[in-house]
């Protein structure tokens, strides 16, 4: 990743995710969906593919991305959300994924963000589909790390170089954004925290110019292969590192991008030696 790509990572929070249904019902003010009408444009159905929205509507049209700007959706059993905004993500080097900017009235009937402010000052949110299912929408906020690591390149709907899918790698990188080394739901950082992530397939590179960071450890969908130095020490030593996980090699000479790559690592990660 370059600098300015570089993210405030090692949340731990798990996403605000909203299930929409194909059966959604979606009226609008002065927007592109429903032209001036006092009755409802039903949606026939909603896609999620590749990181964007296609709604078809009962009238014939079939709107897409920046075309949804305006919309306001009611979905069954919540109150409506207004897509205030829809650009493609300035991170995905594929221009596929779009940030939906999402609003919800409040007791006061002004509308505000659904999402907070990720770490790069967006409260949006991105739309990702089941697997199997690209109606089975969920949408995730942009500062959720399940988000995070769609717009570091690790999508999952994509394909990697050899073949692989690359969820493997957006599952990587979930253990790696909270320093999850033993794969085992514990957290070994603190919000704000800053890292340098990188990998073999030439997504992302180590930043150059950045000598301040080392290092830390080579990640798969099952946590750390190994531990050069602890991310955050307050929150756990190197030594406390390897007592939990004794079969973790640790400490920077058993653990180097060459000895992580051999060891199956998918995603790297650079941090702050202390």
């Amino acid at each position: 990743m370059n600098a300015t790509d570089r993210a405030l990572l090692g949340e731990a929070i798990m996403s605000k995710q909203i299930q929409i249904l194909a059966a959604m019902v979606a009226t609008a003010l002065a927007s592109p969906v429903a032209q001036v009408s006092a009755t409802p444009v039903r949606i026939l159905e909603i896609v999620a593919e590749r990181g964007d929205l296609e709604v078809a509507f009962d009238d014939g049209r079939i709107l897409k991305g920046e075309d949804l700007k305006g919309a306001i959706v009611t979905i069954a059993g919540m109150k409506d959300l207004k897509i205030a905004d829809v650009q493609a993500d300035p991170l995905d080097k594929l221009h596929e994924i779009r940030l939906f900017d999402l609003l919800q009235q409040d007791a006061g009937g002004e509308w505000k963000p659904i999402c907070k402010r990720s770490y790069d000052g967006r409260t949006s949110a991105l739309v990702m589909a089941e697997p199997e299912d690209a109606t089975k929408i969920t949408i995730i906020c942009a500062a959720a790390n399940y988000a995070k690591c769609a717009r570091f390149g690790y999508a999952p709907w994509r394909t990697a170089p050899d073949g692989r899918s690359m969820a493997l790698w957006h599952q990587a990188c979930l253990k790696m954004l909270p320093a999850e080394y033993g794969g085992d739901g514990v957290p070994h950082t603190v919000n704000g925290t800053m890292i340098d992530v990188f990998d073999f397939i030439g997504i992302n590179s180590p930043t150059p110019s950045d000598d301040a960071m080392d290092f830390e450890a080579g990640w798969t969908p099952k946590g750390a292969v190994c531990v050069a130095h602890a991310r955050v020490p307050k929150v756990s030593t190197l030594a406390a590192v390897a007592k939990d996980y004794p079969a973790l090699p640790t400490g920077p000479d058993d653990c180097t991008p060459t000895s992580a790559r051999a060891a199956g690592a998918l995603v790297l990660n650079r941090s702050m030696s202390h």
